[in-house]
């Protein structure tokens, strides 16, 4: 997971989408989008790099949908709110036990608690030296294997004591580790390997390299699996 920027101010054309939405006679909220769904989906799409706001792989209108960070039925005053919308993936349609992100969140036996990291400016990675604090990757130091498993980082955070049972939970109830997801994560690291390699590159021209191409798929991993390298 990483932030997603959200402007104060609802840019137009997704206030416009709305707005048509809302003057239409008898209408019912976001059930009453039609054919706007997809034009509002895509500025999400665009706005998030075409990233899936949860696990960060490559999204499209295709394989995507829009997620409502509170739910349609614990706040449906929220259900065309800006700041309450994100792209997500399809999450593998549901399908048991490779679902993720929305679809393995919706289905959830306990659904109460989510801290919405996506909102906070600090889970980003920006620099060699500032490094998304809330998330680390599964690492074997001695044998600078990569697994492409995603965990808790270690060490408390300024402004957050003891997250890491928070964290744990969002990588759960969305099943950010599901094999599928652990699997397309090994081969993004085994083309960064090959990029490396193409443009020999030292780790921290790698890094500096990744870090301004936000529309990398699984892009904190990426830029996390590479620190480690030096670490």
């Amino acid at each position: 997971m990483r932030f997603v920027k959200k402007d104060r101010i609802v840019p137009e054309a997704f206030n416009s989408i709305v707005q048509a939405t809302i003057n239409t006679p008898g209408h019912d909220g976001y059930n009453s989008l039609g054919r706007n769904k997809k034009l509002l989906l895509q500025s999400l799409i665009d706005e998030q790099h075409s990233l899936c706001a949860y696990c960060n792989q490559k999204i499209s209108l295709e394989t995507s949908t829009i997620e409502h960070l509170i739910c349609q039925s614990h706040n449906p005053n929220l259900d065309l709110n800006y700041h309450n919308l994100f792209a997500v993936c399809k999450g593998n349609d549901g399908k048991i036990p490779t679902s993720h992100c929305d679809k393995y969140r919706a289905n959830g036996k306990q659904n109460g608690y989510f801290f919405p990291f996506i909102l906070f400016e600090k889970c980003i990675s920006t620099s060699w030296d500032s490094i998304n604090p809330f998330f680390d990757i599964e690492f074997n130091s001695k044998l600078r294997l990569v697994s492409g498993k995603i965990i808790p980082r270690e060490a408390n955070i300024s402004g957050f004591p003891s997250i890491k049972n928070n964290i744990q939970n969002v990588i759960d109830m969305l099943n950010l580790n599901a094999p599928i997801l652990i699997e397309a994560r090994k081969e993004k690291w085994q083309s960064v390997l090959d990029t490396k390699q193409k443009r020999n590159l030292d780790w921290k021209a790698l890094f500096d390299y990744y870090v301004k191409i936000e529309s990398t798929d699984f892009y904190e991993f990426v830029l996390i699996a590479i620190h480690k390298q030096e670490s």
